[in-house]
């Protein structure tokens, strides 16, 4: 019969906490504008329906 293991490991992990992790993103976390336009059907690829676009804009650090 094959041995069983425990699904938990033995020592427990060290606790994580989102302000220890590295930012993945940077600034594009916090965009400092966002900005939903609705295109009319035939402007976008010839579409048959309106076609939603967002986008957002960063604000420029002053750092350097």
């Amino acid at each position: 019969m094959p041995t069983l293991f425990p699904i938990r490991p033995l020592t427990p992990e060290p606790e994580l906490h989102a302000a220890n992790l590295p930012d993945p993103v940077g600034p594009l976390a916090a965009p400092s504008h966002l900005k939903l336009e609705q295109y009319l059907p035939g402007d976008v690829l010839g579409g048959a329906a309106t076609a939603p676009r967002l986008s957002w804009e960063i604000a420029r650090s002053e750092e350097r």
